[in-house]
């Protein structure tokens, strides 16, 4: 899984750790009109095993996550060309949290691909917090 971080690059703006530094701006997607087309091509490669796509759904559903929020609270939440700026501590740390529960749950939508279908059908119990 991913990791969200508060970005330092400029006030209020999160962004994915990259090899403990930051990497992607969250928001930088948020203009795009065909994001939930896109989640529903990944979580479909996904359920096949896709390594990528399983990173690209946990990315589009972190996008739509903030996009929905920011517009939520335009008072103090700006989108901007390739992010979004929130303004203030307590308005900050709900926006984190939205998008951190978003980035938990990406793959809750997501089916069991068949092998693990099988492998249940046949006994198997799945780790604790595995998911497809």
């Amino acid at each position: 899984m991913s990791k969200l971080i508060w970005s330092n690059y400029e006030h209020g703006v999160a962004a994915w750790e990259d090899t403990d530094d930051e990497g992607a701006l969250v928001g930088q997607d948020v203009k795009a009109s065909d994001l939930s087309k896109r989640l529903a091509a990944a979580r479909k490669k996904a359920q096949g095993g896709d390594l990528d796509a399983r990173s690209e759904v946990e990315y589009l559903a972190v996008e739509i996550a903030a996009k929905d929020w920011a517009l939520a609270n335009a008072g103090c939440a700006e989108i901007l060309s390739a992010s979004i700026r929130v303004d203030g501590a307590g308005p900050a740390a709900n926006y984190m949290r939205t998008i951190k529960t978003a980035l938990r749950h990406a793959h809750d939508d997501t089916p069991w691909p068949e092998w693990a279908l099988k492998a249940q059908a046949a006994g198997w119990k799945p780790p604790k917090g595995w998911k497809p």
